[in-house]
């Protein structure tokens, strides 16, 4: 007699495609839908913490400057106003000097010196850097400073994501391939991303942003900025192994366990037998790592431990992709271990680099 299994796993083969453009009549896969998911949550989340990191580190940079010329005209009428705080410091040369500011042609001394005198009322305390648009024309909130630097940071950091993890997969994983068709390289929509590749990607477009930005921003330093990114980060890539599991790509290892599934059409033409769904293992324990961060970030954490952030990132992101290695079907690598995947070497690194963080970000907090 024939027994009936206990178990009915899930049979997962979803369509690729999400939905088609319409007029030009081009697919948009459900993989590129949850990527750019992840990037507009952590725009609008990194808007947020890099706002509130600027109300309570006051500081006037030329960023926060959209209009010099309503600028000098409001700090003028200010400074005639007997009654305005702005009238009274009394014994600074660069009020002087601002008084007779042609508004029409300011030139870079000029620029130099209104910032040296409004910094001057906020250490002074004679003023506080959140009234300053509301008192004088031509000036941004933090709020519209912070959302500005977003909008040039997510250039940054969708070319060094994408350029990173493409070639990260053709030295990485496909080399033999790409070596004598580079051509392929560039073709992108193809498949083939690394994520080990797009955080190196990121790591160094982050570090040409803070180039852009340092002269305006010197209290503001590069772990800082890195510490800030952590938190998006770890969402974003929930949502890329959300999507790897619409294209059923990265599949697990075979298992009998009940919450196995039987990818239908696996990416890399693995057997439909059912399998770990390891792709939302990593998505989950990615989403853990940012309730973490984002928890700490309430706390204020990262006012007296710069690198904490960025640190526990490494250590919980890659600690838990070299775990679940072990539940991932093989990939082949230029690096080949007989008990290590590719992945896993590529995490070591990384780890260690965590550790690290963390470990300089205590020293730092004791040093304050």
């Amino acid at each position: 007699m024939q027994t009936l299994s206990f178990f009915a796993w899930l049979y997962w083969n979803p369509p690729l495609e999400a939905f088609r453009v319409p007029l030009i009549d081009r697919p948009v896969v459900w993989y590129g839908v949850l990527f750019v998911c992840g990037f507009v949550i952590g725009y609008f989340l990194f808007a947020t913490i890099l706002s509130d990191y600027f109300k309570k580190n006051t500081f006037v940079s030329r960023l926060d400057v959209y209009n010099w010329s309503k600028l000098i005209r409001s700090l003028q009428t200010e400074l005639k106003n007997p009654d305005s705080f702005f009238s009274q410091v009394q014994d600074l040369d660069i009020k002087r000097n601002l008084e007779n500011i042609d508004h029409n042609s300011v030139h870079e001394e000029n620029k130099k010196t209104i910032l040296r005198y409004l910094n001057f009322l906020i250490s002074s305390k004679i003023t506080d850097r959140q009234l300053l648009p509301v008192q004088l024309a031509g000036l941004s909130s933090t709020q519209q400073t912070a959302y500005l630097l977003t909008d040039r940071l997510l250039w940054f950091v969708v070319l060094g994501t994408v350029v990173g993890a493409r070639l990260g997969h053709v030295f990485f994983y496909d080399w033999d391939l790409f070596k004598h068709h580079p051509l392929e390289i560039f073709k992108v929509w193809k498949g083939g991303l690394a994520s080990h590749g797009g955080v190196i990607g990121v790591f160094i477009a982050l570090y040409l942003f803070y180039l852009s930005i340092k002269d305006n921003f010197p209290h503001f330093s590069f772990l800082r900025l890195l510490d800030f990114v952590a938190i998006p980060s770890a969402l974003a890539g929930c949502f890329i192994r959300l999507g790897n599991f619409m294209n059923q790509e990265i599949v697990g290892t075979p298992s009998q366990l009940p919450w196995a599934i039987v990818f239908g059409n696996a990416a890399d033409g693995s057997l439909p037998i059912p399998r770990h769904p390891v792709q939302l293992y990593e998505a989950a324990a990615y989403l853990l790592t940012f309730l973490v961060l984002y928890s700490l970030w309430k706390t204020k954490k990262y006012e007296e431990n710069p690198g904490l952030f960025v640190g526990l990132l490494f250590i919980l992101v890659f600690g838990a992709r070299f775990i679940l290695e072990f539940w991932k079907v093989h990939q082949e690598s230029v690096f080949e271990t007989a008990s290590l995947q590719a992945g896993q070497l590529l995490s070591i690194p990384f780890i260690f680099i965590g550790v690290f963080w963390v470990y300089l970000s205590q020293r730092n907090s004791q040093s304050i």
